[in-house]
């Protein structure tokens, strides 16, 4: 119950994320090149200590390789201040990885949630058609994700934000 309550909150937050940003969107599209970087870094790459480090995460293994038979690529963009900020790449990638041209291929083990660059792309790399969710990934990446915190941010009400609540 309570991933699915933190899908819906961040539905919400995404709302708001993408309230704030859209002045910086009707500007230009911002490719996603495979191997770059999205945003401005804020965040180690990787997942953190509390993160997935090859132990099952939310009942999504850690396993030694990718799973295909079900393959879906998401985009996830955090904005702080109208300021893009870069999901890191290896988030779901169990060190040590190999960083080559800014694209992680592989580690000591792979979640079926993970990211291999700095765009923000979650790949979804499956051995079953089960549902994941946004609040999964940041189990794995080891941020919180609740109606309070996004990744260390506060929500917080803004006059400002065309929302009751914006990141702070």
């Amino acid at each position: 119950m309570l991933k699915r309550f933190r899908v819906l909150t961040v539905h919400a937050l995404f709302l708001v994320c993408v309230a704030s940003a859209v002045a910086v969107a009707q500007r230009a599209a911002i490719p996603l090149v495979q191997g770059t970087q999205v945003g401005v870094s804020m965040f180690e790459p990787g997942d953190t200590a509390k993160g997935g480090n090859g132990q099952p995460v939310d009942g999504i293994d850690g396993s030694s390789h990718e799973m295909f038979a079900v393959h879906i690529h998401a985009h996830l963009a955090l904005f702080s201040k109208g300021q893009q900020i870069a999901i890191p790449y290896a988030i779901g990638i169990v060190r040590p990885f190999q960083v080559n041209n800014g694209f992680v291929g592989m580690g000591g083990g792979i979640y079926w949630l993970h990211t291999h660059d700095a765009t923000g792309i979650i790949h979804v790399e499956s051995p079953d058609a089960r549902t994941y969710t946004l609040g999964q990934f940041f189990d794995i990446w080891g941020q919180p994700l609740d109606t309070r915190k996004v990744a260390g941010w506060t929500v917080t009400h803004s006059p400002a934000a065309q929302s009751p609540h914006a990141l702070a």
